[in-house]
């Protein structure tokens, strides 16, 4: 009312918004407050300005949740990264952001090599700004976890997954949804070790944690139901297997995702190799 519609301020509260409800995996209402976002920036400031790439890259960020999206998704960021880099030189914490995204999306591409290749990019560059103590550092340490686990690097995932749960309780807290994250990601680690008593534990208490701090429909209710199945399965212990996958099923089609999202598919495939 003060503003009106067109005004850089109001792009930045729609920019927020838009990254929450990515956060809450309503990808639809996210990706309507970002173009929003956008094209207020780019009428205002232009299509290079650094805010207006930091909008194009969260839009990359929700076209890289689809696999279908995945070219869509890389040529938002090749074109962010070229803009990032005419303004800031190669060094600095913008540029470091995107490469981020860009190796989330070669490993939800299933190119392991290439995404650990560029989040180690994005870590190291940000020791210069960042250091090693913060969470943005521990997330990218986490995704790097998570590929070792996909290559069955397991001893590796567990030394970095316990430098990300150091991070994230100093700097967040035991009850923080990225610390649970983490914790589920250990209990995959340390059932690929054969550890299935210490990894069951490390995933009920993400469950734990995850339940007490968002609503009982959030994806990431059901992402760490998943893990819960997958190392029941490698227990061989069918039935616990089954009631976590089903949960995070039936979690999922209660929440905003789409049928065709990831985690949900991977849950239909989970199940569908536990009933053979």
């Amino acid at each position: 009312e003060e503003l009106g519609l067109n005004h850089e301020t109001v792009a930045a509260t729609l920019y927020h918004i838009g990254v929450v409800k990515a956060s809450l995996c309503d990808y639809d209402s996210a990706m309507a407050a970002l173009n929003d976002a956008l094209q207020i920036q780019s009428n205002l400031l232009g299509d290079d300005h650094p805010a207006a790439l930091r909008t194009r890259r969260e839009i990359g960020n929700m076209f890289a949740v689809y696999p279908t999206e995945m070219e869509t998704a890389f040529e938002h960021f090749s074109s962010v990264l070229s803009g990032q880099q005419k303004i800031h030189g190669m060094k600095h914490p913008n540029i470091a952001e995107t490469l981020h995204a860009i190796g989330c999306a070669y490993s939800r591409k299933g190119d392991f090599s290439t995404a650990l290749k560029i989040l180690e990019e994005c870590y190291y560059m940000r020791l210069e700004f960042l250091g090693v103590d913060h969470p943005l550092q521990a997330t990218t340490l986490h995704e790097i976890a998570k590929i070792h686990v996909k290559r069955e690097s397991y001893k590796k995932a567990i030394r970095i997954c316990d430098t990300v749960l150091d991070i994230r309780k100093e700097s967040l807290s035991e009850g923080h949804i990225d610390f649970a994250r983490a914790l589920a990601t250990k209990g995959s680690s340390l059932v690929g070790r054969g550890d299935f008593q210490t990894a069951i534990n490390c995933a009920k208490e993400a469950l734990r944690v995850c339940t007490e701090i968002v609503d009982p429909t959030h994806p990431s209710i059901a992402e760490v139901n998943v893990t819960i199945g997958s190392i029941y399965l490698r227990n061989c212990q069918f039935p616990e297997a089954t009631a976590a996958v089903q949960a995070a099923i039936e979690i999922y089609r209660q929440s905003n995702v789409d049928d065709d999202f990831p985690g949900l598919q991977e849950a239909i495939t989970l199940m569908e190799r536990i009933e053979r």
